[in-house]
């Protein structure tokens, strides 16, 4: 489904990138409407031009993939914690379309392990 995602960087002075695109994706999952955050999260990907395989920590292509990562892993949590308002089957939808619409090498990049103990 193709959607134009405009309309939320209107709050991007007010609310910064991150936000605006952590309310867009807990209103996309109360609403039931998955497809609309696979196709935010794809926009995002696509607008940031980041290069997944920069390796060099100095670098701002390595910092670029770094903060789309936490921005992903952050909307993931976001969908989990609307756990509490929505209910059970509203965010396991939502956390299957999101997973689903990653390419497998950022899934792999994804931290899976960040409250477990080391």
């Amino acid at each position: 489904m193709s959607a134009n995602f405009d309309f939320i960087s209107k709050y991007y002075p007010t609310l910064g990138h991150e936000t605006a695109t952590l309310v867009a994706v807990s209103c996309f999952t109360a609403n039931n409407k998955p497809e609309l955050l696979s196709g935010l999260i794809n926009k995002i990907i696509e607008c940031q031009c980041v290069d997944m395989s920069a390796t060099e920590p100095n670098s701002t292509e390595y910092l670029k993939k770094t903060q789309l990562l936490t921005l992903i892993e952050k909307a993931r949590e976001t969908i989990f914690k609307n756990v509490f308002t929505v209910g059970l089957p509203l965010v396991l939808v939502a956390i299957k379309e999101l997973m689903n619409s990653l390419s497998p090498e950022i899934k792999s990049m994804l931290n899976n392990t960040r409250y477990l103990p080391e």
